[in-house]
């Protein structure tokens, strides 16, 4: 399943990369393909490992096949690392704190900044959830911003806030969206003007 998309804009050279972690179950980059081509217009490569197969994928293998996709994909020619900046929404808003954590000791590329939007690690009726990767790991000057939302019916403001008190050494700031047009869950996924 070790397996990414690349959407980059159409340039030579090489490219400062975002990766993007989806939400849980939305392996398809078609699920955020207006986000992905926006920020591959604004002259990025957007990487998009793909970090489940399927709804069901057992919570506890997320973080491994998220590392292992981003070994194969960032060694790839054309992309500049130095300035990474890894973003997800929903679950991959809580797997990019724990890839921050993680990174140098998986000798993978440590983000610059991070951009966590409405992060959480469990969804309702779902008996186990993403294990969380302390953020206190994140290093020193790492920038994150937490976005989150009381009328967050599914993953409310807990792993949102969670990041950013735990995530002592790092720059970290909580967002809270109080916007009715965009504080749901699903506002990442849509494409309309108040969204965008």
């Amino acid at each position: 399943m070790q397996e990414s998309a690349i959407i980059r804009p159409d340039v030579d050279g090489p490219l400062p990369v975002v990766v993007f972690l989806h939400g849980w179950g939305a392996p398809d980059p078609a699920f955020y393909r207006p986000w992905l081509e926006h920020l591959a217009r604004r002259g990025s490569a957007v990487v998009y490992p793909r970090y489940q197969d399927s709804f069901v994928e057992p919570p506890r293998q997320a973080l491994g096949n998220v590392l292992a996709a981003l070994r194969i994909a960032l060694a790839r020619p054309g992309l500049d690392t130095s300035s990474l900046v890894v973003a997800g929404h929903s679950a991959g808003g809580a797997l990019a704190a724990d890839y921050a954590a993680l990174a140098a000791t998986a000798e993978l590329p440590a983000p610059r900044a991070i951009f966590a939007v409405y992060p959480g690690r469990r969804l309702p009726r779902v008996p186990r959830g993403l294990p969380e990767i302390p953020p206190r790991l994140i290093p020193a000057g790492t920038r994150i911003e937490a976005l989150a939302s009381r009328d967050d019916g599914i993953v409310g403001t807990g792993t949102a806030r969670a990041i950013v008190r735990g995530a002592t050494r790092a720059d970290a700031r909580l967002v809270l969206v109080g916007d009715e047009a965009v504080d749901d869950h699903q506002a990442p996924l849509r494409t309309d003007a108040d969204a965008r």
